[in-house]
């Protein structure tokens, strides 16, 4: 059986399917957001990014997680601060028009006005490669996905009727109350409804038929999703844009490394010491008859214990040793180095 490096999901820009949050090891994306410049290729990660502008009706959804009311609540506060034409949705953007974050915000104009424009940052990479790769920094930053709710395809004009009828009458309540007079004052600003709050209402349900609610193919669900926040868009478009994150192929050796770890899933460490000792070690690969590295991956993937003796003890017979740890020499190892970071760190502060 062939071994798939995890990141390999992005190289085919054609994918339908996303590399999910939760199936990404935190140690293959730690060591990827770093690496993309010790690859031997100083331009393979480099994706361009730019600040832009669109009419919201050209956006897309990238999840289905949207709810109505909360939409609806935004569009309200657009409306009282007379702000909606020209909004930052402070999120990112792939080059299909798949919005990676900024979903309630871009349904609350689209009930407004469809033809507003919106802004936000495009990283030139199809929708699918986007999130697998925004999936991949998420997870070096330490992140969980975040649940979701609701369902796009039920914003429609019948599903929205109740709920502006609703606050016309009695407002909005809840954690951000707004009384009735201001709901009526807002709608009377939407495009069109010329001061009329009913009109305006029949504008808003017209809107939600028009909203988009076919999501990006093979979009996870929305707890396998990106976690970018607002204030981390623009740096982390520029670490894409520099070329930082190692998502193409040829990986780093560190990466590389990773690959190979974390694919074996073995429960015996021994393997990983066997690969520890030859990484990197041209000269010894025909000696122990492979031509190539992974050729020793795949040997120790299909093979059995009785093969692993094999190669170790060709391994010692070229003079290299493979010496494995205890779990309890490798807890004994972990101790003393967090007891010297300790003394370390008292010494410094003296």
């Amino acid at each position: 059986m062939k071994l798939k490096h995890i990141l390999n999901e992005v190289e085919v820009l054609g994918q339908t399917k996303v590399i999910p949050l939760s199936k990404i090891p935190a140690d293959v994306a730690k060591v990827a957001v770093s690496s993309g410049r010790k690859d031997n290729n100083q331009v393979d990660d480099i994706v361009m990014s730019k600040k832009a502008s669109f009419p919201v009706k050209d956006l897309k959804p990238a999840q289905t997680e949207i709810i109505k009311e909360k939409a609806f609540g935004m569009a309200i506060k657009f409306l009282n601060r007379g702000e909606w034409d020209g909004v930052d949705l402070e999120a990112i953007i792939s080059s299909d028009n798949f919005i990676m974050d900024g979903h309630h915000r871009w349904a609350a104009i689209s009930l407004i006005d469809p033809k507003a424009k919106i802004a936000g940052t495009v990283i030139n990479l199809p929708g699918v490669a986007l999130v697998s790769v925004l999936n991949i920094v998420t997870k070096a930053l330490g992140k969980s996905g975040n649940p979701g709710s609701g369902d796009i395809a039920t914003f429609t004009g019948n599903s929205f009727e109740p709920i502006i009828t609703d606050a016309i009458a009695n407002g909005i309540k809840g954690q951000y109350p707004v009384p009735a007079e201001q709901i009526k004052a807002a709608l009377g600003k939407v495009p069109g409804a010329n001061g009329d709050p009913e009109k305006a209402k029949q504008i808003m349900m017209r809107n939600a038929d028009l909203l988009p609610k076919q999501i990006m193919p093979g979009a996870p669900d929305r707890v396998d999703m990106p976690v970018i926040g607002p204030e981390e868009v623009q740096k982390i478009a520029n670490v894409i844009k520099n070329g930082v994150v190692d998502f193409t192929k040829p990986y780093s050796p560190n990466t590389k490394l990773q690959e190979s770890m974390n694919e074996l899933k073995l429960s015996s460490y021994g393997v990983k010491d066997i690969l520890k000792a030859i990484f990197n070690r041209i000269d010894l690969l025909p000696k122990l008859g492979f031509s190539k590295f992974k050729d020793v991956i795949y040997y120790l993937k299909d093979g059995d214990q009785e093969e692993q003796s094999a190669l170790e003890n060709k391994l010692k017979q070229l003079g290299v040793n493979v010496v494995y740890e205890s779990k309890e020499t490798q807890l004994r190892k972990l101790v003393r180095e967090e007891v010297a970071k300790v003394i370390k760190s008292r010494n410094q502060t003296k």
